[in-house]
């Protein structure tokens, strides 16, 4: 299932996706798919720790390690632009923020991210710099 059939079959409550999700990762540990999500959602839910501990604990279980970080960003990408098309614009930020931990020099996320701090009227020096968008 993918990420956003499995926001719309739980109707958007992230706790629900949370506690499935946690319960499939007890039943098939080595499924490297059910961190990644677990992970998003608790980044959806302001528990940026618990997103960053999860992938790293699904990075170590998973047979497939050298796609792993790949598989992810293109699951966080495919997130933040479903977040951006229902108008969460904040909680695709949150995440386009940590792409960019991930990936610091990816253009298309660094544009992406600007057009989001464009729309929730968040743009100023502090975070043109921040962006690297100053000299």
């Amino acid at each position: 299932m993918n990420w956003e059939k499995l926001v719309d079959y739980s109707n958007g409550n992230y706790e629900l996706i949370v506690k499935d999700l946690e319960q499939e990762i007890i039943s098939n540990p080595s499924q490297s798919l059910n961190y990644q999500y677990l992970g998003i959602a608790y980044l959806i839910l302001d528990r940026k720790e618990q997103a960053k501990n999860i992938w790293s604990l699904g990075y170590e279980n998973t047979s497939f390690s050298n796609l792993y970080w790949k598989d992810l960003y293109e699951i966080l990408e495919k997130a933040a632009v479903y977040k951006e098309n229902k108008r969460q614009y904040l909680i695709s930020l949150n995440i386009r923020e940590v792409i960019r931990q991930f990936l610091p020099e990816d253009f298309n996320n660094l544009v992406q991210t600007f057009y989001l701090l464009l729309h929730l009227n968040s743009v100023n020096s502090s975070t043109l710099e921040d962006l690297n968008l100053l000299e």
